[in-house]
C-alpha cells in the first residue's frame, strides 16, 4: 500500500522540537494558572452561554424552542475534524452515508434522507447552508469545514425561516468573519499515516479599524489511498487531494449598517471509493463472472479500472443588514455558486470490466432573500420573500459487460445477449419562490408563543433529455429517450403551505420547556437515473412531513451541567426513495412512514479539570404503507436509520505539563444496526445490512500560550464496517463501501 505507517518526516520532528523549546522559553514563572484552580464550589464551574442563529437571529441556545445542536469551531479544530462524515458522531440521530468516498455527502437525520439515491440532480432533504445561504447540490456540501465559527444542526422539518423547505432538518456552516480589530490568524500543520499532509491557515487585518476588515483562509489535505488495490499497475483507492479557500470582507461603519461578503473556491481530487462486491452465489461467488472477494482483506480490492474523480466549486454570498431604528431592520442575502463534478467508478471492483459508470455534472444556483426584522419588547417578528433558481447539466455514461467485447460477443441494446455503452444527458432547472413570516410573542414573562408560516411554489423542468445506447465504444445503435433532433422535455410543479407553532415556558433563566408542531415538505423532482425508456423519466410528487415535538433544556449546578432532551413523532408522507431494478434506478413515492424517537444532548463538568459530554439518539422508523416490485413492505424499517446512536467523550486537563496544559479527550461512538434498503430482508436482500458497531478515538492536545500540539488516533481498534450498500443482484453481486481504517497523526498550531 502506498502509505506511511511509521516514523514522521524530519520536518515534523524539527517543528515539534521548536514548539517545545518556544513553549518553555515563553512560559511564565510557576507555569500557567487557570481560574479553574481557584474554584471552591466542589469543582463545578459555569460552562458558558452558547449563542446560535437557528431562528435567524442571535440568541442563547437554551432559549431556542427546537432541537438544535451547536459545535464550536474551536472544538472542530481540536478534534481535527475536516470532513462532514465526522458530524454523525456529534449529533444524535444523524447519519452520513454516500457512495463517492465523501465527495457527495449524503445526510440522513431522524431517518429522513436520500437513502440509496446516487443521482446528482437530487436535493437533500437535510438542507445544507453556509452563513444561511442555501447550497442545492451535494457536490458542494463538503467544502466548507474549515475556519468556522460553529456548525448548527437543526433536527426536524424546517418549513418556515430557511431558504428551501426541508423535511429532515438543516445544517448551517457559519464561517469566521473579520473581527475589525487587531490583526490575527493561525497556522496549523499536521501529518499522519497514509502520508497524510494537512495545512490550515487563516489571517485577518483591518483596513480601517472597527470599520473595514478582510479575512482569508485556506485548507489543504492530501493522503494516500485507504484501500489497497492489488490489480497490477492500478492505483490505491479512496485517497484525497483537497484545496479549499475563502475570502471574507466586512464593512461595518456604524450600528446601522453591516455588510459581509464571502467568496470561496474549492478543488477536490480523489480516486473512487473502495468497493467490496459480494456475489449472490454460494460463498460469495458472482454466478455471472465467477469472481469472489474471498481471500482479500477488508481494505483490499482488485479493481482493473478505478476512476480519478474531481470536483471544482466557487461562488460567493453577500449579506447586508440595515438597521432602520431600534426595533426594525432590513436584511438581504444574495448568493451565487457554480460547481462541476466528475464521478466515475469501477462499480464491480473486480479485474473484469463488468460494470462502470461516469457521471459528469455542471451546476449553477442563485438565491435571493429579503427579510424585515422587528424586535422590541414582548414581540419579535420577521418576514420576507425568497427566490431561488438552480440548474444542473447532467451527462451520465453506463458501460455494461464490456468484457464481452474481447470475447467477440456483439453488443446488444437489450442487454440480454451482450453488453453496451449508454450515453444519457439532460438539463434540470428548478425555480422556488416563497413568502414567509414568523412571530414570537411573550404572552407573560415566562411564556412565549411562536407562530410561523411559509407559502412556497416550486417548478422543475427536465430539458433536452436524451439517452443513446451504443456499442462498447459508444458508437450509437438506438436512441431510447427522445428521438433524433427531438429531445425529451417535461415539466412539473407543486406548492405547499408549511409552518410552525410552538409554546415555550421558562420557569427560570436557566430552564426551557417547549412543545412544537412543524410542517415541512421537499419539492417534487425527476428520476435522474432513468435512461432505458422515456417512461422512466417521471416527475415524483413532493414529500411531506408533520412533526410533533416536546423538549426541555436546562443548566444546573451553577452552569456545570447542560442538558437538552427532545421527544418527537413524525408523520412522513410520499418519501422520495430510490428503487434499483436491474441496471436502472427508479425514484418512487413511498406511501407513508411513522418516525418517533428521543434525543439527549448533555455535558457535565464534574471537576475543574474534567468534563463529560454525551449524546444519545433513539429512533423507531418504519413504513406504514410501501409496495415495491409488487412486494408489500409495510412494517419494514427505513434505510440508514439505526435505532440507537450514541457518543461519549471525556475531556481531562492536566496543568503544568512542560509549562503548558495537556488535555486528553478519549471518545466512543456507537451506531446501531441499520438496513441499506427498504426491502430489509425481503426478496433475499438480507445481506444489505450493517450490524451495530462501536468506534473508539482519542485526541490529546498540549497548549502553551499561542502554541499547541495535537495528536490523534481515529478508529483505534481498526473496526470494519460498511458505510453504504446497494442492490446490484442483476449483475450478480451486492455493492458495499468499507469505512476508513485506523488513522493517526500529529499537528502543530501557532496562533498570531
Amino acid at each position: 500500500m502506498k502509505s506511511s505507517r511509521g516514523a514522521y518526516p524530519a520536518w515534523v520532528l524539527a517543528l515539534l522540537g521548536e514548539v517545545a523549546c518556544c513553549g518553555i522559553a515563553n512560559a511564565e514563572p510557576g507555569g500557567l494558572k487557570r481560574d479553574l484552580d481557584k474554584q471552591q464550589d466542589a469543582g463545578f464551574v459555569e460552562t458558558g452561554t452558547i449563542v446560535v442563529t437557528a431562528q435567524r437571529r442571535s440568541e442563547s441556545l437554551i432559549s431556542v424552542p427546537l432541537a438544535v445542536s451547536a459545535i464550536a469551531g474551536e472544538d472542530l479544530s481540536r478534534q481535527g475534524i475536516m470532513k462532514p462524515s465526522a458530524l454523525a458522531s456529534l449529533i444524535p440521530n444523524l447519519q452520513e452515508n454516500d457512495s463517492t468516498g465523501g465527495a457527495e455527502p449524503n445526510f440522513t437525520l431522524r431517518g429522513i434522507g436520500l437513502g440509496n439515491d446516487y443521482s446528482s440532480n437530487q436535493a437533500s432533504p437535510v438542507g445544507v447552508y453556509t452563513d444561511d445561504a442555501y447550497m442545492a447540490f451535494r457536490a458542494t456540501h463538503g467544502g466548507q469545514m474549515f475556519d468556522l465559527e460553529r456548525i448548527e444542526v437543526l433536527r426536524g422539518p424546517q418549513g418556515t425561516l430557511f431558504g428551501r423547505n426541508t423535511t429532515g432538518g438543516a445544517i448551517n456552516f457559519i464561517t469566521r468573519k473579520p473581527s475589525l480589530g487587531a490583526p490575527g490568524g493561525y497556522l496549523d500543520l499536521g501529518y499522519g499515516n497514509y502520508d497524510d499532509v494537512r495545512v490550515e491557515a487563516a489571517g485577518e487585518a483591518s483596513v480601517i479599524e472597527n470599520v473595514l476588515g478582510i479575512r482569508g483562509a485556506v485548507s489543504f489535505d492530501r493522503h494516500d489511498g485507504y484501500i489497497r488495490n492489488i490489480f497490477a499497475g492500478a492505483p490505491d483507492l479512496t485517497d484525497a487531494n483537497d484545496l479549499r479557500t475563502r475570502l471574507s470582507i466586512r464593512y461595518n461603519p456604524s450600528d446601522a449598517l453591516d455588510v459581509n461578503l464571502r467568496l470561496f473556491a474549492n478543488r477536490s481530487r480523489q480516486y473512487q471509493p473502495g468497493v467490496i462486491a459480494l456475489g449472490v452465489g454460494p460463498n460469495g461467488v458472482n454466478p455471472l463472472n465467477g469472481y469472489t472477494h474471498a481471500g482479500l482483506s477488508f481494505y483490499d480490492t482488485n479493481a482493473d479500472d478505478p476512476h480519478r474523480n474531481k470536483t471544482n466549486s466557487r461562488g460567493g454570498a453577500l449579506t447586508v443588514r440595515i438597521k432602520l431604528n431600534d426595533a426594525l431592520s432590513v436584511q438581504t442575502l444574495t448568493s451565487y455558486d457554480t460547481a462541476a463534478s466528475l464521478f466515475g467508478q469501477d462499480i464491480d471492483g473486480t479485474p473484469i470490466n463488468f460494470l462502470e459508470t461516469v457521471f459528469h455534472s455542471d451546476y449553477a444556483e442563485f438565491n435571493q432573500e429579503i427579510r424585515l426584522v422587528y424586535d422590541t419588547g414582548p414581540v419579535r417578528a420577521q418576514g420576507g420573500v425568497f427566490y431561488g433558481r438552480d440548474r444542473a447539466d447532467i451527462e451520465n455514461q453506463y458501460i455494461i459487460f464490456k468484457f464481452l467485447q474481447a470475447l467477440g460477443v456483439p453488443p446488444d441494446p437489450t442487454l440480454t445477449a451482450g453488453g453496451a455503452a449508454i450515453n444519457q444527458g439532460y438539463r434540470q432547472v428548478r425555480i422556488s419562490r416563497a413568502i414567509f413570516g414568523q412571530a414570537d410573542v411573550e404572552i407573560v414573562p415566562a411564556l412565549t408563543v411562536t407562530v410561523g408560516a411559509r407559502y412556497t411554489e416550486d417548478r422543475a423542468g427536465y430539458r433536452n433529455g436524451t439517452s443513446i445506447i451504443g456499442d462498447y465504444d459508444f458508437n450509437p445503435l438506438v436512441q431510447v429517450v427522445g428521438t433524433p433532433g427531438h429531445p425529451l422535455n417535461r415539466q412539473g410543479k407543486n406548492h405547499a403551505l408549511t409552518g410552525r407553532v410552538a409554546v415555550g415556558y421558562k420557569p427560570n433563566a436557566a430552564t426551557l420547556l417547549y412543545l412544537s408542531y412543524d410542517k415541512g415538505y421537499r419539492a417534487g423532482t425527476f428520476n435522474g437515473s432513468g435512461y432505458l425508456d422515456a417512461s422512466q423519466i417521471s416527475f415524483v410528487a413532493p414529500e411531506r412531513v408533520e412533526t410533533y415535538e416536546a423538549g426541555a433544556k436546562g443548566r444546573f449546578f451553577g452552569g456545570a451541567m447542560r442538558v437538552a432532551v427532545a421527544a418527537f413523532y413524525s408523520d412522513y408522507r410520499n418519501q422520495q426513495i430510490q428503487d434499483q431494478i436491474g441496471p436502472v434506478a427508479f425514484l418512487r413515492s413511498a406511501g407513508a412512514s411513522t418516525l418517533k424517537g428521543v434525543e439527549l444532548d448533555a455535558m457535565l463538568r464534574f471537576a475543574p479539570t474534567a468534563s463529560l459530554s454525551a449524546n444519545v439518539g433513539y429512533l423507531d422508523g418504519e413504513y406504514d404503507r410501501l409496495t415495491l416490485q409488487n412486494t408489500v413492505l409495510d412494517g419494514n424499517k427505513l434505510p440508514f436509520a439505526p435505532a440507537i446512536t450514541a457518543h461519549l467523550e471525556l475531556n481531562y486537563t492536566i496543568h503544568h505539563i512542560a509549562n503548558g496544559d495537556l488535555t486528553l479527550s478519549p471518545n466512543a461512538t456507537y451506531t446501531g444496526a441499520q438496513w441499506f434498503t427498504p426491502y430489509n430482508s425481503d426478496l433475499g436482500y438480507g445481506l444489505l445490512r450493517q450490524n451495530g458497531y462501536i468506534v473508539f478515538n482519542e485526541v490529546s492536545e498540549w497548549k502553551c500560550k499561542t502554541w499547541s500540539v495535537r495528536a490523534w488516533i481515529d478508529n483505534i481498534a481498526n473496526k470494519h464496517y460498511y458505510v453504504y450498500g446497494t442492490n446490484l443482484t442483476s449483475f450478480g453481486f451486492y455493492y458495499f463501501n468499507p469505512n476508513i481504517p485506523r488513522t493517526f497523526g500529529v499537528a502543530v498550531r501557532k496562533s498570531f
